[in-house]
């Protein structure tokens, strides 16, 4: 009886850490398959407020694309928002595309009271399906994708960063 109970142990051990190392695998080759996906902006299609698509083929020409992946009620988020409003005229040449999980009535009011709404290089989109995180590899907010002029991928910044680091990427390409 105790030899059996040793074998069950040893095989259920064994199950489980070969799980793991299965779990473990699919997500190293999920984050290689992203890397890969996100060289230059992937196909997409996320809504704007008033519910209509907007895709990679709505993207502006000619100016770098920094995505920032936030929640209204993240202080980290509006702390960045904050701060690139009151540098605003840094990112001149860029499209600046908020993206949010959260229905439109809050993304706008986040919008406005963080004085975004209306800037000509700023676009407020919802994930309705909650695509962005596992299409861009990011799961903390804010983050923040940055790619140039042609679309490559300049950098991925996961949580908060100083306006001063993107404007460093920014104008190195």
């Amino acid at each position: 009886m105790l030899k059996t109970i040793k074998i069950i142990i040893i095989i259920s051990f064994t199950l489980l850490f070969s799980f793991l190392i299965y779990k473990i695998a699919l997500a190293y080759i999920h984050k290689k398959e992203v890397a890969e996906n996100i060289k230059v902006i992937p196909k997409f299609t996320f809504y704007d407020l008033n519910d209509k698509p907007f895709s990679n083929e709505n993207l502006a020409e000619g100016v770098s694309t920094i995505f920032i992946f936030f929640n209204t009620d993240c202080h980290f988020c509006v702390e960045e928002s904050k701060l690139i409003f009151n540098n605003i005229e840094e990112f001149n040449n860029s499209q600046l595309i908020f993206v949010s999980d959260e229905d439109g009535e809050s993304i706008m009011q986040f919008a406005k009271e963080n004085n975004l709404f209306g800037l000509k290089n700023m676009i407020f989109l919802k994930d309705k399906e909650l695509k962005f995180g596992l299409m861009f590899d990011v799961n903390i907010k804010p983050s923040s994708i940055i790619y140039d002029k042609d679309k490559k991928l300049v950098e991925k910044f996961k949580g908060q960063t100083t306006i001063k680091k993107m404007l460093k990427k920014l104008n190195d390409n």
